[in-house]
């Protein structure tokens, strides 16, 4: 197929997933729609054994458990930020009581203690993954130890299993000095300051669609850092949904442009059984 010369090769694979938002949001014109859905993000990072303790970043695997089966009590149904993608372009409905769950980072504890815990209970999740990471249990140029994190295999048993998503958390852009942000300064212009954030991006999604064949569209912004000139870039490299550190409840349209910078909800050492009697109020 020829492309029109308007396109580049590189934003073909985007134009392509506009235009079916597009041409489903069209569609339904007109069709008696919700005008608004509220879903609510929870958002994880690092599970430690049932005899550690709950912090902001680090949360027990009973208290993981506690926390799921609290979302599964008040009647949610977890889906997968395709999902969410399907309904905000025309393409898909949602369930009555919607409801995402994330983990960050790619830790191997989210193989071992929330891969078992949300199998069981029938619930689902996304994880976001660092490129530069993926099962390693030291830094990739320093050297120095880190939390281990899972692997591509690991991460292709989840996915198969029908439990995990795998999306995106830049590939090498996840340290207070090197983000999205703090690389800026290093660029002459904006240009190319984009540029070497949509091959970042790029790579990273080869990685995953290669080893998992899963195509991540959605990414989460590391530490919540991003500009406009991040989110632009972000679109170039044909990302659909971006997710920030924000607190909040999210309220999504049947349209496309509600999908970027969605708030989370960030539990921590707070069960999430007293977070959701607000939520639901």
């Amino acid at each position: 197929m020829k492309l029109p010369a308007f396109i580049k090769p590189r934003q073909y694979e985007k134009f392509i997933l506009l235009l079916v938002c597009i041409l489903g949001t069209l569609a339904l014109r007109g069709a008696r729609l919700p005008s608004r859905v509220k879903i609510p993000i929870f958002a994880y990072h690092n599970i430690c054994g049932a005899s550690g303790q709950n912090t902001s970043l680090t949360i027990t695997s009973l208290k993981f458990m506690e926390d799921m089966m609290a979302i599964k009590k008040a009647g949610y149904t977890t889906i997968f930020f395709r999902d969410l993608i399907g309904f905000c372009c025309g393409q898909t409905e949602l369930p009555a009581k919607p409801a995402l769950v994330t983990l960050d980072d790619g830790y191997e504890s989210s193989y071992i203690y929330a891969y078992p815990i949300l199998k069981q209970l029938g619930l689902k999740a996304t994880v976001f993954i660092i490129g530069a990471s993926v099962g390693r249990q030291t830094d990739a140029i320093s050297g120095q130890a880190i939390i281990p994190h899972f692997s591509f295999a690991q991460a292709r048993e989840m996915v198969d299993a029908g439990v995990m998503d795998i999306q995106l958390h830049t590939y090498a852009l996840h340290t207070p000095q090197d983000n999205m942000l703090s690389i800026r300064s290093r660029f002459a212009s904006s240009r190319e300051y984009e540029d070497f954030l949509i091959q970042d991006c790029l790579k990273l999604r080869r990685e995953i669609q290669t080893q998992t064949g899963l195509s991540a569209s959605t990414l989460a912004y590391p530490f919540g850092f991003y500009n406009q000139a991040a989110e632009r870039a972000m679109r170039q490299a044909g990302v659909l949904c971006t997710v920030s550190s924000r607190s909040g409840i999210n309220f999504l349209r049947r349209d496309p442009e509600s999908l970027f910078g969605l708030k989370r909800i960030f539990p921590g050492s707070v069960p999430l059984a007293k977070i959701l009697r607000r939520v639901s109020a």
